[in-house]
C-alpha cells in the first residue's frame, strides 16, 4: 500500500473513533455519516498534490472534531428520546 492510502485509512479510523466518542446521538450520527460521505467522495482522486491537500484538510478537521468532542461532552446533560 502506498503511504497516502495508509494515511487516509488511519485518518478515516480516527475520524470515526472521534465521531463515536460524542455522547449526543445527533452529533454522533452526523459526524459518522459525513466522514463516510467525504472519504468516499475523495477516494477517486489520483493527483498526488490534491490527495496531500485533502489529507491535510482531514487532519485539521479531525483536530477540530476532537476539541469539539471534549467541549460537547463537558456540557452533555441527558440522553435524547431516541436513545432512551
Amino acid at each position: 500500500m502506498s503511504t497516502h492510502k495508509i494515511q487516509v485509512l488511519q485518518l478515516f479510523k480516527e475520524t470515526l473513533r472521534a465521531g463515536f466518542g460524542f455522547k449526543d446521538y445527533n452529533f454522533r450520527n452526523y459526524i459518522v455519516r459525513r466522514a463516510k460521505e467525504d472519504f468516499r467522495k475523495y477516494s477517486a482522486l489520483t493527483d498526488q498534490n490534491e490527495i496531500a491537500k485533502q489529507i491535510q484538510f482531514a487532519k485539521e478537521q479531525l483536530e477540530l472534531l476532537q476539541r469539539q468532542k471534549i467541549i460537547q461532552n463537558l456540557y452533555y446533560q441527558q440522553k435524547s428520546i431516541i436513545e432512551k
